[in-house]
């Protein structure tokens, strides 16, 4: 999915390893953030190209959806609410090395929500801090388009 990084989709844990007030509502800073993946995934992609008038044979535009999520079987019923749809535009250029391509998507999402751990640098330890917690959607609209570049075709 171009409107999300590398193992930005599906469940999650987030970690903090500063101390902190974990009981309250406050914003926790330092958090890490690791993916748990899943066993199930579904993916949708759909995408229009056409030549620009600007090296038309060289240069192409692309529109596209992207939609999708990765789950993990039998934790939770999955409904089209828990889809991800991420839009976007892109630049295809043609180069003798092959296809290249410069995508930009909106992703008008917060992160997953997952559980909140603390953990204790001192003993090692893991603790839960909060059953469910995921950082907040980006505050505008320049935060929430993700850059992607590529070599070769989307698709």
């Amino acid at each position: 999915m171009r409107g999300y990084g590398r193992n930005e989709l599906g469940p999650r844990v987030y970690v903090q390893t500063v101390t902190g007030d974990t009981a309250g509502d406050s914003t926790f800073s330092d958090v890490l953030t690791a993916p748990t993946g899943g066993n199930s995934v579904f993916v949708f992609n759909a995408e229009l190209r056409f030549a620009t008038p600007l090296f038309p044979q060289r240069m192409r535009v692309g529109l596209f959806v992207d939609v999708g999520q990765v789950w993990e079987r039998g934790q939770e019923l999955i409904t089209t609410r828990s889809l991800r749809v991420t839009p976007g535009a892109g630049l295809r250029f043609t180069t003798p090395l092959g296809p290249v391509r410069l995508d930009a998507a909106y992703k008008d999402y917060a992160s997953e929500p997952g559980p909140l751990l603390y953990l204790n640098n001192a003993t090692g330890l893991l603790t839960k801090a909060r059953d469910s917690y995921s950082t907040p959607r980006p505050s505008s609209f320049w935060r929430r388009l993700v850059l992607q570049f590529a070599v070769g075709q989307a698709f």
